[in-house]
């Protein structure tokens, strides 16, 4: 017996239970119908009601509610996995876009190490450059200080002979060689110059372009 037998059977009893007496003291079943006018057996009586009432249960069931019922519940069951589908499917899809920004924004950072790398490695190298134009700069011009201390003994070596008239030519040549190791000197000490200001315009430009690329690959 299935659950809405059981409840019918249950509301059926219940309600042959509530049934006011009649005149006999007994509830108001059918009377037997053999004359005499008093009730038929209680038991019978409720065995027939029963199952007339079981009867209508099943004729009610032979005509598909269940099935109806059934359809519905599996309608709405349909309709809630088809949701549950959809949002699975956005899920996934929001999944996919944000694991996408990240492989973008992994790519710029690796980009920018790169370059960075680069970078400090190219100014290594021109920072070495400089310091070697630097140490160049100081050699020559302490041969330049030198050469002008030489020369300026030459001179006034040669001052003085010329002062008391002996023309030395010893102290000619001398002095202009001095005055040729000086020049050479100064010229070296002018391209050793030239070139620390150019190593450092270069230092300059390349961290000013790497900054602007650098901020370009950020946008």
């Amino acid at each position: 017996m299935g659950v809405i037998e059981r409840f019918i059977l249950f509301k059926v009893i219940y309600n042959l239970a509530m049934r006011p007496a009649n005149r006999h003291g007994v509830a108001d079943f059918d009377l037997d119908k053999n004359g005499d006018g008093y009730p038929m057996p209680q038991i019978d009586v409720t065995e027939r009601r029963i199952t007339t009432a079981l009867d209508r249960i099943r004729k009610s069931i032979e005509r598909e509610p269940v099935p109806q019922m059934a359809n519905a519940v599996a309608h709405e069951l349909e309709s809630k996995v088809s949701q549950l589908q959809s949002n699975l499917q956005e899920a996934n899809a929001e999944l996919a876009e944000e694991q996408s920004t990240n492989a973008q924004l992994e790519q710029r950072v690796r980009r920018l190490r790169e370059r960075q790398q680069g970078f400090l490695t190219k100014l290594e190298a021109d920072i070495g450059k400089q310091q070697s134009a630097m140490r160049k700069l100081d050699e020559d011009l302490q041969k330049l200080r030198l050469a002008n201390e030489q020369l300026r003994q030459s001179n006034h070596a040669l001052r003085t002979a010329n002062e008391t008239g002996v023309a030395d030519a010893e102290l000619i040549n001398k002095a202009m060689m001095e005055e040729i190791v000086s020049l050479h000197a100064a010229r070296s000490a002018d391209q050793a110059e030239a070139q620390v200001v150019i190593t450092s315009l270069n230092v300059l430009l390349q961290k000013t372009a790497s900054n602007g690329a650098g901020f370009e690959e950020s946008l």
